[in-house]
């Protein structure tokens, strides 16, 4: 920027004595888009769209260089066009701050290294976050005069089902910077841009101080929750050893969405025993289908637990345990549930309890959550079985007794 302003400076931003050849906006600019996340979450398959507009015209104040409208037909003709940010599960996700790419830092060092970082604050081991380009494309556009050209790049809304938070600023402007070549005269050059929040100043003075606040990008977060299933065993007649079937649903997610499973405190195999006489697994990931949906069974034992993270804010779920299973064995059922206690997150929402299908629903998470089952089994052992088998017992061990005495003494007398 130090380069451009020394050519802006040295030269008039409008000089009617000399005619330049127009220039065209050369390669594509690149903005950064970043999406903030929970550390456990893994990045969604989201899009966002973005539109670019003229900026109005600011004259010099207080050394703050001219600023042109985009759309001044005397000094500029054409438009520039937008791209997306473009989002995908599986892509590079960062959990410290990293320096910003080459295609969008305009400060070096003087090794020629980036010197500033992405705009990202993380809560230390808690969060990460991806990033994604935003092209913008001046080839279409023609600069006639060197000078500053302002542009508004504006993020749409329709994201925000999906657990995005959008930025608390979601307009930017862009000033582009057009100089004459110093290797060409009557020519000119697009040497950079700068992204700034402040439509009533320019953005950068003439002497390379900042006029306004800088920006490098759009920061987004996406907020998720995680879901804990839990399994208990009591009563006297509970088998503690044998592995319980539930299925788990999820529904309403962005198709491709993927979850990892926490199995530290379940078996990632179950084994052969109590009553269930087949070996399952429990997998340590969920991928949603082409219509948002997940469906996977997990066995667990008493005292195990799974937990299910990087469920988008009102994503739907439904756990259910076999009720034939549990009516064949015996067991009653509880379900207690803490967090997210509604189903749904609306004015009607209802509280979330065990249906009689021993199922628990929500149709909207909006909190951690945890589902407790409790599967109890118990037997009352009759009391007074002792006392009515005594004297039998009794009687039994004196007629013993008797006949080894008898036997003995026989044979006694026979020696």
């Amino acid at each position: 920027m130090m380069a451009v302003l020394a050519v802006a400076s040295a030269t008039p931003a409008y000089s009617e004595g000399t005619v330049y050849s127009p220039v065209g906006g050369g390669k594509d600019i690149v903005v950064e888009k970043y999406l903030i996340m929970d550390k456990e979450a893994n990045v969604p398959n989201v899009t966002f769209r973005y539109s670019i507009a003229p900026g109005p015209a600011q004259n010099a104040e207080d050394s703050v260089l001219q600023v042109f409208a985009g759309d001044d037909a005397s000094k500029v003709t054409g438009t520039p066009t937008i791209g997306t940010a473009v989002f995908a599960a599986g892509q590079t996700t960062y959990s410290d701050v990293q320096t910003l790419p080459d295609t969008v830092n305009t400060q070096k060092k003087s090794d020629g290294t980036n010197i500033n970082q992405d705009p990202v604050t993380l809560e230390a081991g808690k969060q990460k976050y991806a990033r994604s380009d935003i092209k913008v494309d001046f080839s279409g556009v023609s600069f006639k005069e060197p000078g500053v050209y302002r542009y508004i790049v504006t993020e749409s809304a329709g994201n925000e089902d999906l657990g995005i938070v959008n930025d608390n600023d979601t307009t930017r402007i862009m000033d582009v910077y057009v100089t004459e070549d110093p290797q060409s005269a009557g020519s000119l050059v697009v040497e950079g841009y700068v992204l700034h929040n402040q439509e009533s100043t320019g953005a950068v003075k003439a002497d390379g101080s900042s006029a306004s606040q800088k920006a490098a990008g759009f920061v987004n977060h996406y907020e998720t929750e995680e879901l804990t299933l839990s399994k208990t065993v009591t009563g006297n007649q509970a088998s503690h050893d044998e592995y319980f079937a539930f299925t788990v649903n999820i529904t309403g997610a962005v198709p491709g969405t993927v979850y990892d499973v926490d199995l530290a405190a379940a078996d990632a195999v179950t084994k052969k025993n109590g009553f269930n006489t087949d070996s399952y697994t429990n997998p340590a990931q969920l991928t949603a289908d082409a219509n948002g949906s997940v469906t996977q069974m997990y066995w667990l034992q008493h005292g195990q637990h799974i937990v299910i993270h990087g469920l988008a804010k009102n994503t739907g779920y439904e756990i259910s345990e076999n009720k034939e299973t549990m009516q064949k064995e015996g067991y009653s059922v509880q379900a207690d549930i803490a967090g997210d206690t509604k189903n749904g997150d609306g004015a009607q929402a209802a509280d979330m309890a065990l249906s009689s299908s021993l199922a628990v629903e929500d149709s909207a998470i909006t909190k951690d959550t945890q589902v407790s089952y409790t599967n109890h089994r118990a037997g009352t052992i009759p009391t007074g079985v002792a006392m009515q088998v005594m004297p039998f017992a009794a009687v039994t061990l004196l007629g013993v007794a008797g006949a080894v005495s008898i036997s003995m003494r026989r044979r006694r007398e026979e020696e």
